[in-house]
């Protein structure tokens, strides 16, 4: 959970979740398939440094989590 209260996943917790490299969820939210487009317009937080990293945390929103795996389920 972000300082706001939002519920996030880190982009790798994101991709391992399934097998998936990391920069596949970049890829997915840039891409044209019509579960990435119904991301349109919806916020992704800033990169955030946890207290006990030294590389900073890429949020990917809940919101955006279900349509990345439902892609995927669907290859």
């Amino acid at each position: 959970m972000l300082p706001d209260g939002s519920y996030v996943m880190s982009q790798t917790q994101v991709a391992d979740a399934i097998g998936k490299r990391s920069g596949s969820v970049h890829e997915f939210v840039n891409g044209k398939s019509s579960e990435a487009s119904s991301l349109q317009g919806l916020p992704f937080p800033k990169p955030v440094l946890p207290p006990d990293h030294n590389i900073p945390v890429k949020p990917i929103p809940i919101k955006a989590v279900v349509p990345y795996w439902v892609y995927w389920s669907r290859l």
